[in-house]
């Protein structure tokens, strides 16, 4: 008998390969088309829909000769074809939806977005809410849509978000009276977005307290523009109202005794920020417009371990009653307009981690009462009026990473006292009238760590050597590890709320890298030539 030689074990794994290559050609991609009662459903919609002589989208892409899973849209489920997402929002939608339209038979949607569609009339049709119980995002806002917002939407238990803000606040309101907000709500545990702009509620505070608390265990955003906040919601614990355009916070304002979390910042609050007397450890009040606050308020919020004011319209001097906040470790006033001194007490507080004063009018000498236990590791005051030395007494502050005395009136030496502070990583110290050399004698391993180095438009002279600038080794390529690690050069406090440092380098640094690195000696008055190492 033949025998057949044996086929090497490479030649034997082509040979499958090869197989296996043929057979997947021959199996082409599958995508689902769409149902044929899907599409019927689609387009008797379209037929019965009406839209304005100038609509810029009519749906003419919705026909029988192509698949309704790639009409402009429509979102198909891949496997079963099924329509599962319906978006029409601006497409200037005329009339009203009553409650026979085909669009309550598309029973499998998880999303639908009508808009921006001003001209639609009536009520929020019922069948929504019986037909529809799949939905997990819900967007009727800036609809022409008004009158009592139907019952039937507490049975859509799935939604994530519901939008149902209002166009039409005056001529046609959209309303939460009977039933009210607290009874529609009262299903919808899984909401995480919620946006009422604009829309009337009768809810007694009470009932919105308990709904809010009880019923929303997952709300992350709440949108209420165009309303004020009730004195009541500051019983919840954790509030975020931030990225919202609130306009006032009606007083007087009791917080709630539980330690907890308030977020304000970044709405159009105005006007003095209301008397407060809470155990909160987290406020955050940034990016508003808040005029001032009471001279008291450190009293009142003795738990805060955050405080931010930063970017509003603060008039006034700084408060001194802030140091009796024993337990804040960050305190941010930057980009206001409070003018006096800086109150001596902010340099005993041990437990303070950043203290942000830039862009403020401050004037006068910056405190030299630092003490030992000092815990500092930002310090900013760039841009103010400051006069005077560098503190001696900043030595003590051991964990400091940036100290930024920029764009104010210092009238000192070159910080070598300093010397001491091996976790600096950013030194600005341009536009002042510092003098003298930048020599630091018998230091050997001043600032190891830095990574910015600033004094550009001062009044030093000398020469620049290159003995000085080996000593900063994170600024030479190749002699640490720490260049190759993207991160941002962050604070720490011991709550784990990390504080983005910035800087401006001739432009503004939001976020400092810790792989970028800066030196600025321009306008000063050294002489002879540069070092071959810049």
């Amino acid at each position: 008998m033949k025998t057949i030689p044996l086929i090497s074990s490479s030649w034997s794994f082509l040979l499958i390969l090869i197989v296996w290559l043929r057979t997947c050609s021959c199996i082409p991609f599958v995508s689902s088309q769409c149902l044929h009662d899907q599409k019927s459903l689609l387009l008797e919609l379209k037929n019965n829909l009406a839209f304005a002589p100038n609509a810029y989208d009519k749906l003419e892409g919705w026909n029988q000769s192509t698949d309704c899973c790639h009409w402009s849209g429509v979102t198909c489920n891949n496997s079963s074809g099924r329509v599962i997402g319906l978006d029409l929002s601006s497409k200037d939608i005329i009339g009203g939806i009553d409650d026979s339209s085909s669009l309550f038979h598309l029973q499998f949607l998880q999303s639908l977005n009508l808009a921006s569609n001003n001209y639609l009339q009536g009520e929020i049709p019922s069948r929504i809410g019986t037909t529809l119980s799949s939905l997990t995002y819900l967007n009727l806002s800036w609809v022409g849509f008004s009158g009592q917002v139907p019952i039937v939407i507490s049975n859509l238990v799935k939604l994530v978000v519901l939008d149902i803000s209002n166009s039409r606040v005056e001529n046609a309101p959209l309303y939460m009276q009977k039933p009210n907000l607290a009874t529609i709500i009262r299903n919808l545990t899984n909401i995480k977005e919620l946006y009422l702009d604009y829309v009337i509620n009768s809810a007694i505070g009470d009932k919105w307290c308990k709904a809010l608390s009880s019923s929303l265990p997952r709300l992350q955003i709440l949108s209420m523009s165009g309303c004020t906040i009730p004195e009541w919601m500051w019983k919840i614990t954790r509030f975020n109202l931030s990225f919202n355009h609130l306009v006032e916070l009606e007083p007087p304002l009791t917080f709630s005794n539980n330690l907890g979390f308030i977020d304000l910042s970044s709405n159009n609050l105005q006007g003095k920020f209301p008397f407060v007397k809470s155990n909160y450890y987290y406020l955050d009040c940034s990016n508003n417009n808040f005029t001032s606050f009471n001279p008291d308020i450190g009293n009142y919020l003795s738990y805060a371990s955050y405080m931010s004011f930063s970017r509003n319209n603060l008039h006034g001097i700084i408060p001194a009653s802030l140091c009796s906040a024993k337990n804040l470790e960050l305190l941010n006033l930057e980009h206001n307009h409070l003018g006096g001194t800086i109150p001596e007490c902010f340099t005993t507080m041990t437990q303070l981690i950043v203290l942000n004063l830039r862009g403020n009018q401050l004037d006068g000498e910056i405190p030299d009462r630092f003490i030992k236990g000092c815990s500092l590791q930002t310090l900013d005051l760039n841009d103010n009026f400051m006069q005077g030395r560098i503190p001696r007494s900043l030595a003590y502050c051991k964990d400091l990473k940036v100290l930024d005395f920029g764009n104010n009136q210092l009238d000192d030496t070159f910080p070598c006292h300093l010397n001491s502070l091996f976790n600096l990583q950013v030194l600005v110290l341009h536009s002042n009238k510092l003098h003298g050399t930048i020599v630091c004698p018998q230091s050997h391993s001043i600032w190891p760590l830095l990574q910015i180095m600033d004094v550009a438009s001062n009044h030093f002279v000398g020469e620049l050597k290159s003995q000085i600038l080996f000593k900063w080794r994170l600024m030479v390529a190749g002699t640490t590890k720490e260049k190759s690690k993207f991160r941002f050069l962050q604070s720490s406090s011991s709550t784990g709320d990390d504080y983005q440092n910035s800087v401006s380098v001739n432009f503004e640094l939001q976020y400092i890298l810790t792989i970028f690195t800066s030196i600025d000696f321009s306008n000063n008055a050294f002489h002879s030539e540069l070092p071959e190492e810049l």
